[in-house]
């Protein structure tokens, strides 16, 4: 990217954002929902600072791409936590058991056959 003396250089405030939010939203995967509906938002941020980018002569792509891909691990890591972590503690026809007391005894709230 060129600069000329007098003029500053091209920003990009959408690739920023897109950045930020996405940093944001990697602890708040912890909430499941706050990291996928703040992932989704730098996704989007994301792909449109791109644009904007292409349209100023690269400024803001490595903070567009960044964002993307933080946007993409809030999303993709409450998804697969979801898929494979809750089946696994929905156990025995839908209750949750506790396991491993070391007395033999299982102490469980199930539904009823």
């Amino acid at each position: 990217m060129k600069t000329y003396a007098g003029h500053p250089p091209a920003t990009n405030g959408t690739a920023t954002a897109s950045l930020v939010i996405g940093i944001v939203s990697l602890p708040a995967i912890i909430t499941v929902l706050g990291g996928l509906v703040l992932g989704l938002a730098a996704i989007v941020l994301g792909v449109l600072g791109l644009r904007q980018a292409r349209d100023l002569g690269g400024a803001g792509r490595g903070q567009a791409i960044g964002g993307i891909v933080a946007g993409a691990v809030s999303v993709v890591l409450p998804v697969v936590f979801l898929l494979l972590f809750v089946p696994w503690i929905m156990t025995d026809s839908g209750s949750v058991l506790e396991r491993g007391s070391g007395n033999g005894v299982e102490i469980g709230v199930g539904i009823a056959d």
